[in-house]
């Protein structure tokens, strides 16, 4: 998705004072920052099974997806469908492992959104 700023990720594993020395500039409290050369979006580790709740400063800029593991991994570490819950502006969604992933194409993000993506839409979280 855009760049909506800098994003806050709160829960398991983010709950501790910020380290603002580089290369962490608080990534370890849950400080999101966009990277705009190869993926073109945000990305945080979670735990398998956490409740997570995430912000933006001020609003939205644009459409996106939000993304949890895969089934590569889960086949891999020998586990049933993970999940994480991620709360967004009061809406929460369970997002799993084996959601879908027709958001992804060998050339990376394909420009639309299905009903199926947990995604931020028109400054909303929806459920996929």
């Amino acid at each position: 998705g855009p760049d909506s700023g800098d994003l806050t990720l709160s829960g398991p594993g983010y709950d501790v004072g910020s380290n603002w020395v580089a290369p962490v500039i608080s990534m370890n409290s849950g400080r999101m920052l966009y990277e705009p050369l190869n993926g073109k979006g945000y990305g945080a580790p979670v735990l398998t099974g956490g409740r997570y709740s995430l912000q933006v400063q001020g609003a939205w800029r644009g459409d996106m997806v939000l993304d949890f593991s895969d089934t590569l991994l889960t086949s891999y570490f020998g586990v049933a469908d993970e999940s994480v819950t991620v709360e967004v502006s009061g809406a929460e969604c369970r997002m799993r492992a084996s959601d879908d992933r027709r958001f992804l194409s060998p050339k990376g993000p394909v420009p639309r959104l299905l009903p199926t993506h947990a995604r931020i839409e028109g400054g909303r979280f929806l459920c996929g």
